[in-house]
């Protein structure tokens, strides 16, 4: 072969490389625009979720504070038989009644009149005083349904905050279990990690935990990062509405206290009723975040318990 020839031959070969780069390059902008497009569609539809997330948690508090009078008053009215109870009262979808009971059923508490009739799966509404974020109704249904939907039943990512289904309201179990996702956008748990912050938890330590029934209000005796995973030396089995023996109880409630990120001055005896916050929390998918409470005593004044504790509380190091 010629010195012409190769060098023919080897422009040649030249020219394909460059055309295959420019193919290669072609194909790889069209993937990169692809792929910012995408991104870019995933963005605007995250935004938009979180705008009309916002939107409609304000929309419910603002029914939440509304009373209607009317309808109040009808609510209010005695109940001379078990067949006349109202349709409003507590009912698991899994609750069969064993014998009509001659109990007069408890009024709804007027503030959820107008949320109700959007939604009857409604049972409680939940509001952190250190967390003005954590101020929203809680519903119940079957622990899958509100992992994607909003409160009023439309797809959505951030879902709405749910009380185990494993729990009454009518009367209270137990253990009052909440679960609802930890949004980076700051809305559902999104901002539980939030008593983490030491001043934050020591300000403003309680909780108000509403049924559709009666009111409560609840102070932390744990705040812990566990594991839900077996295997895991910091597992702890959460779902617990009512424990099998004052045994499982202790232990469930040491178990939270020995993975605390604080050492809380708040002691849980048998009779106290429990509130438990759950969210993912971590890296890990078997991690949670869970922010165990007790309800506050007779004898215990919201003052007292808040300067109490603020003086005594201390983060774990």
């Amino acid at each position: 072969m010629s010195d012409r020839q190769r060098h023919r031959r080897s422009y040649q070969e030249k020219l394909g490389r460059q055309k295959k780069h420019k193919k290669i390059s072609g194909l790889m902008m069209v993937a990169s625009l692809a792929l910012f497009a995408t991104a870019g569609i995933l963005l605007a539809r995250y935004i938009i979720m979180t705008k009309n997330t916002k939107t409609l948690q304000a929309e419910l508090k603002e029914s939440y504070k509304q009373v209607a009078t009317v309808e109040t008053e009808a609510l209010k009215a005695p109940v001379s038989t078990p067949q006349a109870a109202p349709v409003v009262s507590y009912a698991p979808q899994n609750y069969v009644a064993l014998q009509p009971s001659p109990t007069q059923e408890p009024a709804m508490a007027p503030e959820f009149l107008s949320l109700y009739k959007k939604n009857q799966d409604l049972v409680a509404w939940l509001k952190l005083e250190g967390i003005k974020e954590i101020d929203f109704p809680i519903t119940q249904r079957d622990n899958s349904f509100y992992v994607s939907h909003d409160f009023l039943g439309r797809k959505s990512v951030a879902g709405t905050p749910f009380l185990d289904a494993s729990c009454n309201v009518l009367p209270n179990s137990e253990n009052m279990i909440i679960h609802a996702h930890n949004m980076k956008n700051g809305t559902m748990f999104g901002k539980l990690n939030h008593l983490l912050d030491e001043q934050t938890l020591k300000n403003h330590p309680l909780a108000s935990f509403k049924t559709l029934y009666e009111d409560g209000t609840f102070v932390p005796f744990a705040v812990s990062i566990i594991s839900i995973d077996p295997n895991n030396a910091r597992y702890v089995p959460l779902v617990k509405s009512e424990f099998k023996s004052l045994q499982e109880r202790e232990q469930y409630i040491e178990r939270l206290i020995e993975f605390s990120s604080y050492s809380l001055p708040i002691d849980v005896l048998t009779q106290d009723e429990l509130l438990t916050l759950v969210t993912c929390h971590g890296k890990e998918d078997s991690e949670r975040l869970v922010v165990g409470y007790r309800r506050l005593r007779e004898n215990e004044s919201p003052e007292e318990i808040e300067s109490y504790f603020k003086k005594n509380a201390k983060k774990i190091l």
